[in-house]
């Protein structure tokens, strides 16, 4: 990775949350959700930030910790996900906790099951395997029927490929504004400040936001605590890619991933955060200290 020296990783934890997560910049996030989600919700005036993490019905039930939840002027559920590393079981996943979030909705007494709509916006850092058939980089997918036609509106997920849409024309000539915040995410350590198609309106914000001369000593320390762990992910998934090839079976990626978990131990990193790099279980990581 590069890390340059004019703007900061919006890939990495610290740097996704300054963009999307925070009141300052909240006008930031509005363009992006009106940007690749006006067409499924209408006109995004405003949103609510709400606590990312969701428990279970039951005491024994896992909770869902997302990396952004927020609710729009009309009552609407957005989910927002940074996914770095490929999780064979990654759209279950977001099955899983879009429909923790429209269970939610249900009161106590309510007959007529007048459900939240949610919508599960996933960035991707990698190709997923679900659209391998597909050459698009944004994917909005939707509970239908055997006509194609949408059966129900309270559920769509929606899929960012940034490392598909990275190999695409650079959007300097041309004039989606989706390919112009798809470039911006995957590309802006390598960029200057007088980049082409990034000096006017919305992106002129982010590059100012994104500025590592605006962090503090202390937000500079959490950048590089984020940017390690960024590039622990870049390694292991180089790893066990390299791994499988060289073992030519599924179990030399399993090993390799597991090598790695166990550095992230050492490192200090805590068990929830290796699970959403790594894909493994919390109960798997643990039983790696044994």
């Amino acid at each position: 990775m590069i890390i340059h020296n004019y703007y900061l990783n919006p890939l990495t934890d610290f740097g996704f949350k300054r963009i999307f997560g925070s009141e300052e910049n909240k006008t930031l996030l509005l363009d992006f959700l009106n940007t690749f989600l006006e067409s499924t919700l209408g006109h995004i005036t405003e949103v609510t930030f709400l606590s990312p993490e969701v428990l279970g019905e039951e005491p024994d039930e896992k909770k869902s910790i997302f990396d952004l939840y927020c609710v729009t002027q009309d009552g609407d559920h957005v989910i927002i996900e940074m996914q770095r590393a490929r999780q064979s079981f990654f759209s279950s996943r977001a099955v899983a906790y879009s429909a923790r979030v429209i269970s939610k909705s249900v009161r106590r007494g309510n007959r007529r099951y007048q459900l939240a709509r949610v919508v599960s916006f996933n960035i991707l850092d990698y190709d997923s395997p679900d659209f391998r058939n597909s050459d698009d980089y944004f994917h909005t997918v939707w509970l239908k029927d055997d006509l194609n036609e949408i059966f129900s509106d309270k559920m769509c997920l929606c899929f960012l490929e940034l490392s598909k849409f990275a190999a695409q024309t650079r959007p300097d000539v041309a004039v989606d504004k989706r390919r112009l915040w798809a470039y911006f995410l995957k590309h802006l350590p390598e960029m200057q400040p007088d980049e082409e198609g990034f000096t006017k309106g919305v992106f002129k914000s982010l590059m100012e936001t994104c500025r590592m001369e605006k962090l503090n000593d202390m937000e500079k320390k959490d950048y590089e605590k984020s940017v390690l762990e960024y590039e622990d992910v870049q390694d292991a998934i180089a790893y066990a890619r390299k791994t499988a090839l060289a073992e030519g079976k599924a179990e030399g990626q399993a090993e390799a991933i597991l090598d790695i978990a166990a550095k992230m131990l050492a490192s200090g990193m805590d068990a929830a955060t290796i699970s959403s790099l790594t894909g493994l279980t919390e109960e798997e990581i643990l039983q790696i200290q044994l």
